[in-house]
């Protein structure tokens, strides 16, 4: 790759990292509301069942050859997810 195409690429990746952060941020608050709302109805944080479904859903939306990376991704947010939700309880 060319110097500035390099740069326009790296710009890119910052124009998405900076949406990412974002979304990552409403996902966690709307994690904080879900937390609340199992309190109420005496339910556990981590529900099983409610992870393998959403997990499923996601890696079957990312081609065969990301599949494994985004289930990667997904477990990992899980685990902070759920961390943040219990530390709120």
């Amino acid at each position: 790759f060319e110097p500035m195409e390099l740069e326009e690429l790296r710009k890119v990746i910052d124009a998405i990292d900076t949406q990412m952060v974002a979304l990552f941020i409403k996902r966690m608050e709307t994690a904080f509301q879900i937390a609340a709302c199992k309190k109420k109805q005496g339910l556990p944080v981590f529900i099983p069942e409610r992870e393998a479904i959403v997990l499923e859903k996601v890696v079957s939306q990312a081609c065969p050859d990301m599949q494994d990376y985004i289930r990667q991704l997904y477990m990992l947010i899980f685990e902070i997810s759920k961390d943040y939700q219990n530390k709120q309880t």
